[in-house]
């Protein structure tokens, strides 16, 4: 009978979001095929217990694998499954074989094992602990990027996406439960627009106010609760400035013409086309899944 020794290498395309309801990402899971030898038996003439002798050697050959992830608490509730497998599909060669497993959707508070159906043989191996999501990145994570182009299209394949307003029906990397749980997510910071991504480019960010006072203009944002997601045009802070003048008759405290009435006094024009502080360029990028 076909035993399978695991030495497995977890290749993780992605980190994921941390939710009960999560994606793990595509991971490589690597193995070698063994089968166990047997020679001897209690007809042979020889003694107990040494008349049996059993080892392991390199299963050489391999008709169909099949791959499973189930939640480990319970055997009935399948999640992922690859389907029969052939030898080329998993890189059969000498025993040795790989493929990449998932993405897996469902319920990461919950432990996950991997079934692996080799020939008929069932071996099953833990994929995934809960303990693990201490160390994943939430969903709706939003951080700065150096990459563009091809870089940002190999991100979407791991749930990243360019924050550029694009609705989330049209995110082709997301299932549909998926989609569903991003959007939950925007609706909860009160997003003016949960249906989208959204739109961040040439935007610096700030913290939500959440009732500290920092934002004065906080009423008049869109969205409800954090309105996280909102955004404001550029202002400068209302103030005034003192223009020393000549007096001349009449003129009091206002600047005056020579003959007495006043006038309206007009700075030249000087700066450029916006009020900014010193800058760098990234791309903002958003954890979808």
């Amino acid at each position: 009978m076909k035993k399978i020794v695991f030495i497995f290498l977890f290749i993780v395309a992605s980190s994921v979001a941390f939710s009960q309801t999560q994606s793990l990402p595509k991971m490589k899971f690597s193995s070698v095929l063994m089968r166990t030898v047997t020679i001897g038996s209690q007809n042979s003439g020889i003694v107990a217990p040494y008349d049996t002798l059993s080892y392991r050697v390199i299963d050489s050959s391999l008709t169909t694998i099949t791959f499973l992830v189930l939640y480990a608490d319970s055997p009935f509730e399948e999640i992922w499954n690859s389907g029969p497998l052939t030898a080329a599909q998993v890189n059969f060669l000498n025993g040795n074989y790989s493929y990449k497993i998932g993405p897996v959707h469902g319920n990461i508070a919950r432990a996950m094992k991997l079934v692996i159906i080799a020939d008929g043989d069932t071996t099953e191996r833990s994929w995934h602990s809960p303990a693990s999501n201490e160390f994943r990145v939430p969903l709706g994570t939003v951080q700065a990027y150096m990459g563009a182009g091809s870089y940002l299209t190999y991100l979407e394949t791991t749930g990243w996406y360019l924050c550029d307003g694009r609705a989330i029906s049209s995110l082709d990397s997301l299932t549909g439960s998926e989609k569903n749980a991003l959007k939950a997510l925007l609706q909860s910071g009160g997003n003016p627009d949960s249906d989208h991504l959204p739109d961040m480019r040439g935007y610096f960010l700030r913290g939500a106010d959440n009732g500290s006072g920092n934002d004065p203009d906080v009423a008049a944002r869109s969205g409800s609760g954090a309105k996280l997601g909102s955004a404001q045009t550029d202002r400068l802070q209302s103030h005034s400035h003192t223009v020393n003048a000549d007096a001349a008759a009449g003129a009091g405290t206002s600047v005056a013409t020579s003959a007495g009435t006043t006038t309206t006094v007009t700075t030249n024009a000087t700066g450029g086309n916006e009020t900014r502080p010193k800058n760098i360029y990234v791309n903002w990028i958003i954890k979808a899944k």
